[in-house]
């Protein structure tokens, strides 16, 4: 199991014995004083780079493949540094013999980081752009010593691209891309030689800082695959919401017009609903009201197990979510990169 901890203790007032001295939560603390800046790939983004990409390979006449790969529990392959692990200590009773909590307490710390940590999430996000940034400079540089041979046409599309401002990743005439949402890397990748040197740069890179990868089982490699849950084939030029997903949604739609949807159930299919947005690129309207019912008081923090409460308006954007699933549950690549 994934370990996670509870770094937002204690909820109730509580002092230091001798000083009295208030203790905070060390979440209310780490929340303080900082913006918070998590940048994470978009579905807009994958598609973005997905369709250049489909560009380029037809224009050479050569293939284009996606991989997805996983990490084994990424969050605790960060060791937290050794002048904070005086943060990381909580106590807990010891388990009675009957069951329950007995009055012996045990001290624990924690070395490696886990969820429950409000910065844990954005400290792994960078983690993985970084990841993602040595990757792409690898495989330019391995590709460079290859010295593949090119075509007229590739020749030709790169003199174009490289004309462009290079961005952290390096050059825009690289005939790859790489993304990766806290644990979950994707790439895309243009011509059979490329991409397999890119798996040999991928496990050389991956097993020099000691990371651990998820079950092979987990791997993905073809014209397209599974990424965040969606189906995403480059080759193809289409991304779409697997069916399953579609058809649990519109269900959960049902019974919320009915009536007959917990609250809490709602929470989470409204959080389907934002994940698979940028997919389908629909106007923010179509979201931004549904969330009414989380607002500070509303239903879903006043009952979470009761029905919520009627709302035409709310049924009438569910009712249009329920249309566009079972109608046209997906996009083409450009389709799925918003307009600017």
């Amino acid at each position: 199991p994934r370990g996670i901890v509870d770094h937002g203790a204690p909820r109730t007032e509580i002092s230091t014995q001798f000083s009295n001295e208030v203790v905070r939560a060390l979440n209310d603390v780490a929340r303080e004083g900082r913006p918070k800046a998590e940048h994470k790939p978009l579905f807009s983004d994958v598609a973005h780079n997905a369709a250049v990409l489909k560009h380029a390979a037809d224009s050479i006449d050569e293939p284009l493949f996606f991989i997805a790969f996983d990490f084994a529990k990424f969050f605790h392959q960060m060791f937290y540094s050794a002048r904070e692990l005086w943060k990381m200590g909580s106590l807990m009773p010891t388990r009675a013999s009957g069951g329950g909590a007995a009055p012996e307490l045990l001290a624990f710390v924690e070395h490696v980081m886990a969820m429950g940590m409000t910065p844990s999430s954005e400290i792994a996000q960078r983690f993985a752009n970084a990841l993602m940034q040595s990757f792409c400079r690898r495989l330019d540089k391995a590709e460079a010593s290859a010295d593949f041979p090119r075509s007229q046409a590739e020749t030709a599309w790169r003199n174009a691209w490289s004309e462009l401002s290079d961005d952290q990743y390096g050059t825009q005439a690289r005939l790859f891309d790489a993304n990766m949402y806290t644990d979950d890397p994707a790439m895309c990748i243009v011509g059979v030689q490329r991409t397999l040197l890119a798996i040999q740069v991928w496990h050389q890179m991956v097993g020099e800082a000691g990371l651990m990868a998820a079950k092979v089982s987990k791997w993905q490699i073809g014209a397209g695959g599974v990424w965040l849950g969606i189906n995403i084939y480059p080759a193809l030029g289409l991304m779409w919401v697997p069916k399953e997903k579609t058809l649990e949604a519109v269900k959960a739609i049902d019974e919320t017009v009915s009536g007959r949807l917990q609250a809490a159930e709602y929470r989470r299919l409204v959080g389907f609903l934002e994940h698979v947005a940028g997919v389908v690129n629909l106007p923010r309207e179509m979201l931004d009201y549904l969330h009414r019912p989380m607002r500070p008081g509303g239903e879903v923090e006043r009952d979470p197990s009761g029905p919520l409460e009627a709302d035409g308006k709310r049924d009438g954007f569910l009712r249009k979510w329920r249309a566009m699933l079972i109608n046209s549950s997906g996009a083409s690549l450009p389709r799925a990169v918003p307009v600017v």
